[in-house]
């Protein structure tokens, strides 16, 4: 993974954003786009993505990928999951569109941006995020429990193209030496005592990972960012986006996941009660697997904060960096206390 050490990340937000705008442009011939049309960034996150529109109007989302994240093999295998997905008829996905090249991403450079980059377009999904809908709590974790069942269940029948390489969310990509998304107990912000906290964590996560084990039941290929916020809904159809995290992990982390900023509500007994009710309804969920949950949303919680250390120089680490951090060093210490 690319150290953010360049002085390219030490620059303002908005002169990173310029560049990669530029680089963005360099790439729009690889689909047949001309070079001058416009774009205008929608998000900073994991990577860049923008919206573009082409000179006839039509829209398109461009996303330019965070140097070192993934292979060109992990882009391919996200991008084949994501369209198998849609032809089994399991949920509607974001087409990702070939370059004429066949490729579903491009590589693309500019001067003032230090490492090429993977650049993919995909057509605009019109919709409505299912965050902004105002439906009700309950509704929402309930369709999200529903929709995951359903993709755990795909992936465990499905058959993967020759070649298939994703993230690994196991036990050393969770807690190991060097976790996918960073050394969590290295970050910065934290002070002697949370540092404490999180090495001391390591070790018993590890020792309940391993107990727990890897059975088809319960680990298996995830999404890993099954949000409302990554749910658009146009009528009856529902779209899952950005499988940029997708890789094998546990399913519980993947609920985790959905699940972790409930944590900071008052109904989330009720909040979690609905989405395990939508999940089985397509999928076993023991209650002895149910009772792991508190570790899970830990593990998640603590890989929040090395994504916020490895990525401090967006927009979005500098903004949310200390609530990250606050929550994720609360659960922790809620999972080792008790």
């Amino acid at each position: 993974m690319v150290a953010n050490t360049h002085p390219f990340y030490r620059q303002p937000s908005s002169e990173q954003i310029a560049a990669l705008t530029e680089l963005a442009r360099a790439a729009l011939p690889a689909w047949g786009l001309q070079a001058d049309s416009s774009i205008e960034l929608l998000e900073e996150r994991e990577n860049a993505v923008f919206v573009v529109t082409a000179g006839g109007g039509e829209r398109f989302v461009l996303r330019v990928h965070r140097a070192g994240y993934h292979s060109d093999a992990q882009i391919r295998s996200e991008v084949a999951w994501a369209r198998a997905l849609q032809w089994d008829g399991i949920v509607h996905t974001a087409d990702v569109i070939d370059t004429s090249g066949g490729e579903p991403f491009a590589v693309a450079s500019h001067p003032d941006v230090p490492e090429e980059r993977q650049v993919s377009l995909l057509r605009w999904v019109p919709g409505t995020r299912l965050s902004d809908l105002g439906g009700g709590a309950e509704q929402e974790f309930e369709l999200i429990g529903d929709l995951m069942a359903k993709l755990h269940s795909h992936a465990a029948g499905w058959e993967p193209p020759v070649g298939f390489d994703v993230l690994c969310w196991d036990v050393d990509g969770l807690v190991g030496d060097d976790p996918e998304w960073g050394r969590f107990w290295e970050a910065d912000g934290l002070d002697a005592d949370d540092r404490a906290v999180m090495v001391s964590f390591r070790e018993p996560a590890r020792r309940q990972l391993q107990e727990f084990g890897t059975s088809p039941d319960r680990f298996g290929l995830i999404h890993c960012d099954f949000l409302a916020e990554n749910l658009l809904v146009e009528g009856d159809r529902i779209t899952l986006l950005d499988f940029d995290d997708a890789g094998y992990g546990w399913h519980l982390f993947d609920i985790a996941t959905a699940l972790a900023m409930a944590t900071l509500r008052d109904d989330f007994d009720d909040l979690r009660g609905a989405f395990v009710a939508g999940y089985r309804r397509h999928r076993q969920l023991s209650d002895e697997n149910l009772a792991r949950l508190p570790l899970f949303l830990a593990l998640r919680a603590a890989t929040y904060v090395g994504w916020i250390h490895t990525r401090s120089h967006t927009q979005f680490a500098k903004d949310m960096g200390g609530l990250v951090r606050r929550v994720a060093i609360d659960m922790v210490r809620h999972f080792l206390e008790t």
